[in-house]
């Protein structure tokens, strides 16, 4: 199952969307997402969750999720 977070806000960078993403999967599930899919437009490098681009992901959006 995947949390999805879109944030189109031109001037706002991808890895404060994705901070942003985090937050609200956190108020959702009570823990922290591990993994997160972007397009490869939103390409992160991150040490606190693992980032994979997926071509069925559109731009400004994040699938996030928690693996065992």
């Amino acid at each position: 199952m995947y949390y999805v977070w879109f944030d189109d806000t031109p001037r706002k960078e991808a890895s404060d969307k994705l901070d942003e993403a985090i937050r609200g999967y956190e108020l959702r599930f009570s823990e922290r997402p591990s993994h997160v899919l972007v397009n490869s437009a939103d390409t992160l490098v991150r040490t606190d969750v693992v980032v994979q681009v997926s071509a069925t992901v559109q731009p400004n959006t994040f699938w996030l999720s928690r693996h065992a």
